[in-house]
């Protein structure tokens, strides 16, 4: 899973988030088919991974294989919304 070096974040249950998609030079950004997809139903421990490409609203957080699974993730990342985290 996470390595006890990581900076391993726990992201609150009802924190909005949003999954990955493949785009420009094969770049994994957030999806943009709806603005968000959902609220998470449980707390989650998640990496923050420190990528670009969320914009001012999202940001990746890696999570583990069965999260991602649940949540819909073709990749062990989930975007999280950066004012839920602020506020969370």
């Amino acid at each position: 899973m996470f390595s006890k070096f990581d900076d391993i974040k726990s992201i609150p249950q009802g924190t909005r988030y949003t999954i990955s998609e493949i785009g420009y030079y094969n770049y994994w950004y957030p999806s943009d088919e709806s603005v968000f997809r959902g609220f998470l139903s449980e707390s989650v421990s998640a990496l923050d991974l420190h990528w670009k490409g969320g914009g001012t609203e999202w940001v990746a957080y890696q999570v583990t294989a069965d999260v991602a699974k649940r949540y819909g993730s073709p990749i062990k990342v989930l975007w999280f919304a950066k004012e839920d985290l602020k506020n969370g």
